[in-house]
């Protein structure tokens, strides 16, 4: 509820109900929070995104009895492009494969080299 006024300058002015400043207090209030409910929900599929993410690099390495190696990512935010994994070819041939994603989505580099290689 509003009523406008006019003063003996010309001048409006208006002077609010209570009923409309509740009103758009309780609009300002469930506004924030449904920008909470929001930015929690967007945490929280980033949270399961890194997840799945560290489940798909390598779990265990496939053992060599003359080579001690190891692969780590450590994400600079909840989640990132790079991948790697390390490929048993057989016998004692091990090959890693790389996958480096640039920050535009493009694949910066990709490329498999060996580890290790048997010797007779």
């Amino acid at each position: 509820m509003s009523t406008m006024f006019e003063d003996i300058g010309g001048n409006s002015f208006g002077l609010v109900g209570i009923d409309r400043a509740t009103q758009e207090a309780g609009d300002r209030r469930r506004a924030l929070a449904e920008k909470a409910e929001a930015e929690r929900r967007a945490a929280q599929e980033l949270e399961i995104a890194k997840q799945v993410q560290a489940r798909l690099f390598p779990q265990t390495l496939p053992p060599r009895k003359q080579l001690d190696y190891y692969g780590v990512c450590l994400q600079a935010r909840q989640v990132g492009g790079d991948y790697y994994d390390f490929l048993d070819l057989g016998g004692q041939h091990l090959r890693k494969g790389n996958r480096c994603r640039s920050p535009d989505g493009q694949f910066a580099g990709k490329f498999a080299q060996p580890v290790h290689r048997g010797r007779p």
